[in-house]
């Protein structure tokens, strides 16, 4: 009995991206694997990204340029539009890492009723290769693993068409989203040790305008789902908001902070 490939809806995100949008469609519509379904939400674009994708409508499943309320409006959007078995958010900026990494990723997965499949993410900063993967590769990602990088996750129809994203979070959403459907019955990941995607810092949730926000609802997300006392959170709080104004470059902060920070969770990990 032949095996029935899954669906995969692959979606991207754009607003006025006219100098990424295109290097993300080439991604998707170059990949081996042809049992998918693509989907491009645009905000409602006024700087040529719409007459960057309309060149290759023939090859887009889906296509919609609407005003929204932002970013995880635009992919809760998504998630009802979407019928793959499988979803995967590879917004404009990001990247496959090969044509052949979603034909790798299903033709290595025993089965298909996992909640997340998923892998890592090679991260980049202005084109520059931070020579960063997330999640680092000294860390063993396991079920208590708390968040994922969406460009490298396949999320389950069981999974995306009950959950959205809480649009009270401007920023940090897709944190929230990873935490709260941990808590799913019956919850389950396989793991490829793979770069699946790569993922440009500098966007909405990295800019040096956004960055204090993003930290802040981090904190305030991890102090909601994990519990941790009154006087870790201050203490997370304060050395947080120390650390960005140390450092005040995005770009220094992936090279030198990030780095040490996941030296510390390998050593928790690894406990």
């Amino acid at each position: 009995m032949p095996v029935i490939l899954p669906l995969i809806s692959i979606i991207t995100i754009s607003y006025n991206e006219k100098n990424n949008i295109e290097n993300t469609i080439n991604s998707v519509i170059n990949q081996t694997y042809k049992n998918i379904e693509f989907i491009i939400i645009d905000g409602k674009s006024t700087d040529g990204t719409v007459d960057i994708i309309n060149k290759y409508k023939e090859q887009i499943s889906l296509f919609i340029s609407e005003k929204d309320k932002g970013i995880y409006d635009a992919m809760n959007k998504a998630n009802d539009l979407a019928s793959g078995d499988y979803i995967i958010f590879l917004n404009s900026g990001d990247s496959f890492s090969s044509k052949t990494i979603v034909q790798e990723i299903i033709a290595n997965t025993e089965s298909f009723n996992y909640t997340l499949i998923t892998g890592r993410t090679k991260i980049y900063y202005e084109k520059e290769n931070l020579n960063l993967i997330s999640p680092p590769s000294n860390i063993i990602l396991d079920n208590n693993t708390k968040t994922y990088s969406h460009q490298s996750t396949f999320i389950h129809k069981k999974i995306y068409k009950f959950y959205n994203y809480n649009l009270n979070y401007k920023i940090s959403a897709d944190k929230e989203y990873w935490y709260k459907i941990k808590n799913t019955d019956n919850f389950n990941i396989k793991f490829h040790d793979l770069n699946i995607a790569s993922f440009e810092l500098g966007g909405v949730s990295n800019n040096h305008k956004n960055a204090i926000n993003r930290r802040i609802e981090d904190i305030f997300i991890e102090y909601t789902y994990d519990k941790v006392t009154l006087n870790k959170f201050i203490i997370f709080f304060c050395t947080t908001i120390l650390s960005y104004f140390l450092t005040k470059n995005e770009k220094f902060y992936f090279k030198k902070i990030y780095p040490l920070i996941n030296k510390i969770k390998n050593k928790k990990v690894n406990k």
